[in-house]
């Protein structure tokens, strides 16, 4: 089983003043290095599908 315990640790070296869009976009960067790159295992770390996953990852790339 995977255990939560990444937020915590993120937002803990996040800079108060960031924006939610930046805490997730970080959030998620570091579960997916976490991760190996591996979507469906990073989709379990954080508690979400691999498909909200995915699209997340996509509108980050966009916005770019």
């Amino acid at each position: 089983p995977v255990t939560g315990g990444i937020a915590s640790g993120v937002a803990q070296e996040t800079p108060a003043a960031a924006s939610l869009p930046d805490l997730e976009r970080n959030l998620i960067r570091e579960t997916m290095a976490r991760a190996g790159g591996n979507v469906s295992l990073a989709a379990r770390m954080l508690g979400i599908s691999r498909p909200k996953l995915r699209y997340r990852l996509r509108v980050f790339q966009q916005k770019m």
